[in-house]
Formats: structure tokens, sequence, C-alpha cells
């Protein structure tokens, strides 16, 4: 039988590690302080976006939150069970790649009118060219 440390335990499907371990601090002040494997964690969203739990794992609720989840409005109750799912992650990924793709047809109109300006100069340029009497140098 072969061991492995905890340490070098990996999750096969991200190549992370196979358990995240959070903790939260409470003090007295009434502030709270979040810890991601022992080190504090880092202001940023989408930080455990990658990290859900598998179907045999459990979800933690903060205490009172299902009642508030249960009466809430439908669109409130699908946010949350597609974050308990994993899904937001993806549809944050879409949103910023529909961000780009209408800022590349943004940029790309704007190419065809500037196409379609100097187009027109040319056009202009060839008929002076062509008129007799033209100063050619």
């Amino acid at each position: 039988m072969v061991e492995k440390p905890n340490g070098d335990e990996r999750d096969q499907s991200c190549g992370g590690p196979a358990e995240i371990v959070v903790t939260r601090r409470l003090f007295r002040s009434g502030e709270s302080e979040y810890l991601i494997d022992g080190h504090p964690a880092i202001e940023h969203p989408g930080h455990l976006h990658g990290h859900r739990p598998g179907p045999e794992s459990y979800a933690i609720i903060e205490q009172g939150r299902i009642g508030q989840i249960l009466s809430s409005r439908p669109q409130d109750r699908r946010s949350v069970i597609e974050e308990a799912a994993g899904i937001t992650k993806f549809k944050t990924r879409r949103r910023l790649a529909e961000a780009k793709l209408e800022g590349a047809k943004q940029n790309l109109s704007r190419v065809f009118d500037i196409l379609e300006e100097v187009g027109r100069q040319v056009n202009s340029l060839k008929r002076q060219a062509s008129k007799p009497g033209a100063s050619r140098s």
C-alpha cells in the first residue's frame, strides 16, 4: 500500500489540492477574517470559483439562510443554486467574452468606415490626376 502525505494530494481534475480548508476568525471587535489553508484570504471575487464541492461533499450555508432562500424570489433562488452548482464561473466568463466581442464589432465597424472614407479620397485623387493639364512633377 502506498500513502501520499497530505500536502501532496492532488485533485486529478484541476491539478490543485484535493482539499481546501477555509477558516473564519471572529474578533471581539466584531470584525472577521477568512483564511484559506491557513493563509489570509485575498479579497478577490472568484478566488474559489474553480473549487466547488463534489457530489458527495457537503455545502455550508449560513444559519437562517435556508429559510431566506426558500422564501426568496425565483430569480434569487436560481442564482444561489447556480453558484452552488459552479455555473456562475462560466456565466462570468461568457459575459466577459460577449463584452470583448461587442468591442471587436465596434472596432470593425470603425475600420469599415475608415476604409470607405479612404476609398472616396483615392477615387477623388484618381479623378484629379487623370484631368488634362494637371501639374505633374
